[in-house]
C-alpha cells in the first residue's frame, strides 16, 4: 500500500509549559500516517522544553533557540520542512478530533455530490481532493489562522508564504479592502458559519499570468476571473474557501462584455487600476 502524502505541521512555542502537552498529543493522535511534525522554541525558560523533549523521536525536527517573533521562528520550522504541504498549530491550540482533514474531505463530497449528482468524485486525502475538482482550497481556523492550502492553478502564490497568516495579512495587498479587512473576524465567523455555499466573483486583467511557467505570455493581455466559494464547519470552527479561475484572452471576448469592462474602469480609483489593470496608469 502506497503511503499517503507528507504533512509537515509546525508548532511555535514559547514558554507554553500549560498548553503544548494538548498541542503535541493532538497532533500525535492524528489518523493521517505521513506527518513530519516540527517544533521551532524561542528559548523557553519554563519547563515547555523539557515537555516537547519527553516525546523524544516522536517529534521529527526540534530546535529551542531565540527567535526575532512569530513569523520568523514559522519561517525555521518551513525552511525545514520536507512535506508537500504545510499545516501550522499554535502552542495553545489543538485538532479537536483525530480526523480533521478527512472531516474536510467528506464534507466537500457531500456539496459535491449535490452539484454533480451524476459525477462520482473519487478522492480520500485531501491532495487527491483539489486535483479532483481543480480549484484551489484554502482553510481557515476561526481563530483567523490559515491552517492549510492547496494551489492547482499556477500563479505567483507561494503557499509556504501564506500558511499561519491572518485573513487580513494574507488580503492586505489588495487595493479597496481597508473597510473589510477592519471587520475580518466578522468574515471569518460568517465563512465558518456558513452551513450553505456563499459564492462571490472576482476578475482583474494580466500581460504576463503564469498560465504554464516555462511559457509566458509576452505582453498578450488575459482577463482572469475567479469563482470563490465558502463553505463551513461550524462544529469544527473551520471554514474553507474555493477558489476556481479562469483565464482568456482580451481580444476573445464579446462586445457586450467589453463595453461593460470600460464601464468599469470608469468607476475605478486609480490605486485600484493599478493593481487589477495593465498600464491604465
Amino acid at each position: 500500500m502506497n503511503k499517503s502524502t507528507k504533512i509537515s505541521i509546525i508548532t511555535v512555542s514559547y514558554n507554553s509549559d500549560k498548553t503544548i502537552s494538548n498541542t503535541i498529543d493532538s497532533v500525535l493522535s492524528q489518523e493521517y500516517d505521513n506527518i513530519e511534525y516540527i517544533i521551532i522554541d524561542g528559548g523557553s525558560t519554563d519547563k515547555t522544553n523539557e515537555i516537547i523533549e519527553s516525546y523524544g523521536e516522536k517529534i521529527s525536527h526540534y530546535i529551542s533557540e531565540k527567535d526575532n517573533g512569530i513569523y520568523d521562528a514559522m519561517n525555521k520550522g518551513i525552511q525545514v520542512s520536507t512535506g508537500k504541504y504545510i499545516g501550522i498549530i499554535n502552542s495553545d491550540d489543538f485538532y479537536p478530533d483525530s480526523n480533521i482533514l478527512q472531516k474536510v474531505v467528506n464534507k466537500i463530497k457531500e456539496i459535491l455530490k449535490i452539484e454533480y449528482p451524476n459525477k462520482d468524485f473519487d478522492f480520500n486525502t485531501f491532495e487527491e481532493m483539489g486535483y479532483a475538482i481543480q480549484e484551489d482550497i484554502a482553510i481557515f481556523h476561526r481563530s483567523n489562522k490559515l491552517i492549510a492550502l492547496h494551489v492547482s492553478f499556477p500563479s505567483s502564490w507561494k503557499p509556504k508564504d501564506k500558511i499561519g497568516l491572518s485573513f487580513a495579512n494574507i488580503h492586505k495587498p489588495v487595493p479597496g479592502m481597508q473597510k473589510f479587512l477592519e471587520q475580518e473576524q466578522k468574515y471569518v465567523d460568517m465563512m465558518c458559519n456558513a452551513t450553505k455555499p456563499i459564492i462571490r466573483y472576482v476578475w482583474g486583467e494580466h500581460s504576463n499570468y503564469l498560465l504554464n511557467p516555462h511559457e509566458p505570455l509576452n505582453g498578450v493581455k488575459v482577463m482572469h476571473t475567479e469563482r470563490q466559494t465558502f463553505l463551513g464547519m461550524p462544529e469544527d470552527n473551520l471554514g474553507i474557501f474555493f477558489i476556481r479561475k479562469k483565464v482568456i484572452p482580451f481580444n476573445d471576448t464579446d462586445v457586450e462584455f467589453q463595453t461593460w469592462y470600460e464601464q468599469m474602469k470608469l468607476s475605478m480609483s486609480e490605486e485600484q487600476k493599478a493593481y487589477k489593470l495593465v498600464n491604465e496608469v
